[in-house]
């Protein structure tokens, strides 16, 4: 596989403290916490570089009685990653949840919700949501999807996702995982996707291998990520 990087803003740790600056994103803090990502948006396993290039590096599709699933090895220890093992290593309980909405009832649950941009494309923006739920799409972003760029828009898979937790739906976020990173062992350009995600499963499944001194450091979560949800529509961020 091609040389690999990490990107900053995947995968990032989610920022759920209430600060007294921004009181008015502390009742949608509060939701967060409630939900069934909590873990996955806030886990911070010490991340060894390491682990990260054995993982990609040995990591190969397979199926075995009809199961699709990737095999692989970290220090010599063979490692099987499914949908199950995501979902038991993020604590996601998800088994049941949904993978994707109608289109009728995609868009106007948006509408319900205040959107203001365009419907019947499935590219939405950011800026034409209030700010809370602005915070909550950007949280999904960043800290809970493939994206690495672009962040002033966000596809169907993360409206699906954003809709199931404003109606008190389980989105599937473990088989979105998973396909998440079978895509990436064809990307030509691929990246460390989902660190942490992977991380905690190699810590899950294999509990007696070496650690390295080399550890990526996630960005911390900061406060100013309210101030932004404040910005006018034509900001990006």
């Amino acid at each position: 596989m091609a040389s690999m990087a990490f990107i900053d803003e995947h995968n990032e740790i989610a920022m759920l403290q209430k600060l007294k600056q921004a009181a008015s994103f502390h009742q949608i803090v509060d939701f967060l916490k409630t939900t069934h990502i909590v873990h996955a948006l806030t886990v911070s396993p010490s991340i060894f570089i390491e682990h990260q290039r054995q993982f990609w590096a040995h990591a190969t599709i397979v199926t075995e009685n009809g199961v699709q699933m990737i095999k692989t090895k970290v220090c010599d220890n063979p490692l099987t990653v499914t949908k199950e093992v995501i979902r038991i290593s993020l604590r996601l309980d998800d088994a049941s949840g949904i993978t994707s909405i109608s289109n009728d009832e995609l868009f106007s649950t948006l509408t319900r919700m205040g959107y203001g941009g365009p419907l019947g494309v499935f590219k939405f923006s950011k800026a034409k949501f209030s700010p809370q739920w602005r915070f909550l799409v950007h949280t999904l972003m960043h800290c809970i999807s493939k994206k690495t760029t672009g962040w002033s828009e966000f596809s169907s898979t993360i409206a699906y996702a954003l809709l199931c937790l404003a109606t008190a739906r389980k989105y599937n976020f473990s088989q979105m995982i998973y396909n998440d990173l079978v895509s990436n062992l064809g990307n030509k350009k691929s990246f460390y996707m989902y660190p942490r995600f992977v991380q905690a499963v190699i810590t899950h499944e294999l509990t007696n291998i070496p650690h390295f001194e080399g550890i990526y450091v996630p960005k911390p979560p900061k406060g100013k990520v309210f101030s932004n949800m404040r910005r006018s529509a034509g900001d990006s961020k």
